[in-house]
């Protein structure tokens, strides 16, 4: 999905510099000098973040009624607001407002992309939980499906509601967090939800961003902390973390790994009396027509459409079909039949153009084709099989890809072009 990114500065060369960078990380970006045409851009792109800076010439607005404009129109989006000549006074009342983060110029270009980074994966995780919780009808806290897994997993949510310490683990795109979400709303807690996703931070400063002085352990001290891909994590830095646990006896931690065989064994044993373990839309068919007509429902009414009805042979064509990606894949499914079909009803030949489409559309050369090539047409091919493997897992993102495989940024933006990686 193209992340659009609105930069507002009065001085040209600051937002062509801004604009290169915000490219090559793999955004789109979009540019103003003023008032008139930051707000004219966002009514018309619907930014994802902005970055804004306070005070700005020839403009009938500075940065701070900006913001407040913004907001009102999209009380979600980030804003993370610049300045060269900013104060704490300036920072507060920015951030009262609404305001993200608030960075002094000069600033270096990794901080800035570490807070876009930041930002939209609080937006992202809350847009998972907020969407998820309508779709499958999570409102109230109850799990749509009439399946026996279903009644597990309430009954899971339930007892484990009161745990100080809780895994949630399963493969990707098993509503994972809608679990979080309900864990949550059943603790009857006032504290907040502080997420730390170690898939998306500096692999090489986990120490640093999780332990530091101004490290997550210490900003999220009156919330609950959920780390998300905790798998990715070094033992190490797991141990760690149990020691911190069995140190602070009043930690509120609930950790979501896809993968049980990378927790460390100290952490599996914390956490024995409360692990919830999801399961893959394949082991749970009988549910998936009621998804189905759950997400048909709610994706309709969001996009001001009739509700579209599926017939029962489109529902056999869902049921047979082979998950990878579980519910978000199911999810992807419907979005693309919502768009594709006409009529008022979803035939089980319209299920498999969509299905066919995804599969045609996913990056898949094949070991046993490159095998068959020679060295160096091969290593050219695997080349490209492993960046566009990446850059698809950190969102095109070229700093997140560039230090999780080890490869210098420059020479990694090089490569992409020189193998024509879209």
């Amino acid at each position: 999905m193209t992340v659009d990114v609105l930069i507002v500065d009065d001085e040209k060369n600051i937002r062509d510099i801004l604009a290169s960078v915000m490219n090559d990380e793999g955004y789109n970006a979009r540019v103003a000098s003023n008032s008139d045409e930051a707000l004219s851009e966002f009514n018309k792109v619907n930014p994802s973040i902005v970055i804004l800076d306070v005070w700005l010439n020839n403009s009938k607005m500075d940065g701070v009624e900006i913001l407040s404009e913004f907001k009102s129109i999209n009380q979600d989006v980030p804003v993370i607001m610049m300045s060269g000549h900013g104060t704490v006074d300036m920072a507060v009342s920015a951030t009262k407002k609404g305001a993200y983060d608030f960075i002094a110029k000069p600033f270096r270009t990794e901080a800035l992309l570490s807070t876009i980074v930041r930002a939209l994966d609080t937006v992202k995780l809350k847009t998972q939980v907020d969407t998820l919780q309508n779709q499958l009808g999570v409102g109230e806290g109850e799990i749509i499906g009439g399946s026996n897994y279903v009644e597990y997993l309430n009954k899971q949510i339930l007892k484990n509601s009161k745990s100080q310490i809780s895994l949630i683990c399963g493969d990707t795109g098993t509503s994972k967090e809608v679990i979080v979400q309900n864990l949550y709303k059943k603790s009857s807690t006032n504290k907040t939800l502080f997420v730390f996703d170690c898939n998306i931070q500096n692999i090489n400063n986990f120490d640093k961003e999780i332990f530091g002085t101004k490290g997550i352990i210490q900003k999220s001290l009156n919330s609950i902390l959920v780390f998300d891909n905790i798998q990715i994590l070094s033992f190490e830095i797991q141990q760690k973390i149990v020691d911190y646990i069995n140190s602070n006896k009043n930690s509120n931690i609930i950790f979501i790994a896809n993968n049980k065989n990378l927790i460390h064994s100290d952490l599996l044993s914390l956490c024995k009396k409360s692990i919830i373990e999801t399961k893959s839309l394949n082991d749970r068919i009988e549910d998936i027509e009621l998804l189905t007509k759950e997400f048909l429902k709610y994706k309709s009414i969001a996009r001001r459409q009739k509700v579209k009805e599926i017939n029962r042979e489109a529902i056999t064509v869902l049921m047979n079909h082979k998950w990878k990606n579980n519910i978000w894949e199911l999810l992807n499914i419907i979005d693309n039949l919502l768009i594709s079909v006409d009529s008022d009803i979803i035939t089980a030949e319209d299920v498999k153009k969509c299905i066919n489409k995804s599969t045609e559309s996913d990056v898949n050369i094949g070991m046993e084709n490159i095998l068959m090539m020679n060295l160096r047409k091969s290593r050219e091919e695997f080349e490209k099989y492993y960046l566009s493997f990446h850059l698809k897992r950190f969102n095109s993102n070229i700093t997140q890809t560039s230090e999780f495989i080890g490869m210098d940024r420059a020479a990694l933006s090089r490569k992409i072009k020189t193998l024509n990686i879209k």
